[in-house]
């Protein structure tokens, strides 16, 4: 089936019902979005970082489980940050 959209002056469009049933998108989830020559690619993000894995160009090997320590320290700040997490105090 397809369908046609139309883009908002913000660049938005709206996800057919359909493809959002089919692929479980809800409100609130996030997409990655790829170009692969003249066409847009968009695909949900799950709940693992995994899933980002092939959606950015690396060169040379990379050491999965080092990222993933290193995104984890750094959405870990980040809750930090908004209040989202207490750091454990200090016992004496």
């Amino acid at each position: 089936m397809t369908n046609i959209v139309s883009v908002s002056s913000k660049g938005q469009a709206t996800i057919p019902l359909w493809i959002r049933q089919d692929l479980g998108i809800q409100a609130g989830d996030k997409l990655i979005f790829d170009l692969k020559k003249d066409r847009i690619v968009a695909r949900p993000i799950k709940e693992s970082f995994l899933d980002l894995m092939g959606a950015f160009k690396v060169k040379g090997p990379v050491d999965w489980q080092k990222v993933r320590k290193q995104v984890q320290e750094v959405v870990a700040w980040q809750a930090i940050k908004r209040g989202g997490l207490k750091l454990p105090k200090k016992q004496k």
